[in-house]
């Protein structure tokens, strides 16, 4: 949640994480989005609302990005280029 405060407030720019839990972050991503933050999977695809039998729902891990939404394609454009990552 700290690191979604931070994306809000710009303290940091962008927040990826990639061993997260669910419950983790749920309630934090859905105050993020209310004050126009983005949470996506690294890649930019929309995590919520995930779907029903997801592995996040027992326990596996959910990569994220956080922003303050006015980077967010950018900074999902600069993780695909640098991981790889298929969009």
């Amino acid at each position: 949640a700290l690191y979604l405060y931070q994306s809000l407030n710009s303290v940091s720019k962008l927040a990826p994480k990639v061993n997260t839990k669910l419950w983790d972050v749920t309630a934090a991503a859905a105050i993020l989005e209310a004050a126009g933050g983005r949470m996506t999977y690294p890649s930019g695809e929309a995590i919520f609302p995930l779907p029903a039998g997801s592995p996040a729902y027992g326990g596996a891990a959910v990569p994220f990005l956080a922003t303050n939404g006015k980077l967010h394609e950018k900074c999902v454009n600069e993780l695909v280029q640098i991981q790889s990552l298929p969009r």
